[in-house]
């Protein structure tokens, strides 16, 4: 009893630590429902030990077992829909759970075999737990940390699972309820089980924090007006494309300022969005590095096939409709392609795409054109680049 007695209570210190450290997190960070999910199944874990500690009858002890545990287990499964920004959990699959602890509480209150109600709260459980680990094989990429979660989660499932195919096999329908839990089996599978409980936890808070650092890093590193990566992104995008070879272009909208002077602050925005979704759309890492000015860098890229894309670009912005400017307004960009080397100087790639940006403007505006180490190769928009 002492022994039991002195594992309840580290158990109490374990979950209630933790619980402590979700609502701080959750007060510094705000608005973080997979927190708010956390610190609820903590709660119930908590208070569940607590109680466990004052119920001297089996049988409350599995009642209030199948009330808190897999509810803990749900909201685990919450706290991993919030954190992988995935959609509603149906009803109906809250409600299957609920239906089964139902059924273990009737049949311990209707005096049927114990192994019955036991069998009904490891069901339970299992349902419950499924949901974290098929939410988190749904993730698009997977880090070590959602490894290192699944696994966690899984083997949690595992135990009782275990315990749903054994325990009809080991304990016949005369053992009493005491018989079952008192067991060495249980105690041994409830121990793993416990074990479990606290690295899921925390791998769930390190998940967490990481997805917050993570996001103040994006915010930090993107255009507000367009969404699109700012120039110190930019950089460091660059950087890790120039380990390869590749292309960057660099593009700048022609007497962008009338649109300003002519239509409003409005249009001005409403067309720089415009035309930072058509870069988003080549697929390339595309970023707004001034004013009007913006950059693509063609990874892995030939500088021709790179000028093409410019080209497209063009043409796709001269032939683009805008209900905001007058119909015969016609927006324009001018377009510099520099190709790059492995290792090679991001400075010396952008003054050599800048030059051939600034080649196009001299030129009339409205082309695009391909520096060469010579000189400049222009494509103007009469012309193929395929003839350049």
């Amino acid at each position: 009893m002492p022994t039991t007695i002195s594992v309840g209570y580290a158990h109490v210190a374990i979950y209630g630590f933790m619980a402590v450290l979700c609502v701080t997190l959750l007060l510094a960070f705000q608005r973080k429902p997979a927190l708010a999910w956390l610190t609820a199944s903590l709660f119930i874990a908590t208070a569940e030990v607590l109680l466990l500690g004052r119920l001297t009858s089996e049988g409350a002890r599995l009642v209030l077992a199948i009330c808190c545990v897999p509810v803990a287990y749900a909201c685990i499964g919450q706290t991993t829909r919030h954190l992988y920004a995935q959609g509603r959990t149906p009803r109906a699959f809250h409600g299957m759970i609920a239906a089964i602890a139902a059924a273990g509480w009737a049949a311990l209150s209707a005096g049927l075999p114990a192994i019955v109600a036991v069998m009904m709260f490891n069901l339970a459980c299992v349902v419950a737990i499924a949901e974290t680990p098929w939410r988190i094989a749904r993730a698009r990429v997977l880090h070590p940390i959602d490894w290192a979660l699944f696994a966690g989660v899984t083997g949690a499932g595992a135990v009782f699972a275990v315990r749903l195919v054994l325990y009809p096999l080991l304990f016949d329908a005369h053992r009493d309820l005491a018989a079952i839990t008192g067991s060495d089996i249980d105690r041994a599978l409830l121990a793993v089980n416990g074990l479990l409980a606290g690295p899921i936890v925390l791998l769930l808070i390190a998940k967490v924090v990481a997805g917050v650092i993570a996001g103040y890093r994006d915010r930090s590193e993107r255009d507000p007006l367009t969404g699109l990566a700012n120039r110190t992104a930019f950089e460091r995008l660059a950087l890790q494309a120039m380990r390869g070879n590749g292309a960057l272009i660099l593009c700048d909208l022609d007497h962008f300022k009338q649109v300003n002077d002519r239509y409003g602050h409005s249009a001005y925005d409403a067309v720089l969005r415009r035309f930072a979704a058509l870069l988003r759309e080549t697929g390339l890492n595309a970023a707004r590095i001034g004013g009007e000015e913006f950059a693509l860098i063609a990874a892995e890229r030939g500088e021709i096939e790179a000028a093409f894309i410019a080209e497209n670009l063009r043409q796709r912005l001269s032939s683009s409709q805008f209900e905001i400017i007058d119909a015969d307004h016609v927006l324009t960009a001018s377009f510099g392609v520099a190709g790059f080397q492995p290792h090679a100087s991001l400075q010396s790639l952008i003054d050599e795409a800048d030059s051939a940006l600034y080649t196009s403007k001299n030129e009339g505006r409205d082309r695009v054109t391909l520096h060469t180490p010579n000189l400049v190769r222009q494509a103007a928009p009469q012309r193929s680049l395929a003839e350049a």
